[in-house]
């Protein structure tokens, strides 16, 4: 199920927030958009706190960031170019 959709302009992205059920559990999703073609996935997200923050459009796009900024951390981070 589709909870959010936002863009960062100064990454180029769209990212996606979705809930998605997997083995009776359910996950909450982050998936990171460029041109068209899906670059990065973050599973698991968090609980139903987080769920609720994610509706909020700017704390959906500072989540986002602070995704991205951990994915920096390692030299293979599809968003470093």
């Amino acid at each position: 199920m589709h909870i959010n959709k936002v863009y960062l302009k100064e990454e180029n992205l769209w990212v996606s927030y979705d809930l998605e059920t997997v083995n009776e559990k359910i996950r909450l999703n982050a998936t990171f958009i460029r041109d068209g073609i899906q670059i990065h996935k973050v599973r698991n997200l968090g609980s139903f706190k987080m769920l609720c923050k994610l509706k909020d459009r700017d704390s959906a796009i500072a989540v986002a960031k602070e995704l991205i900024e951990r994915a920096n951390r390692s030299k293979r981070s599809p968003f470093l170019k």
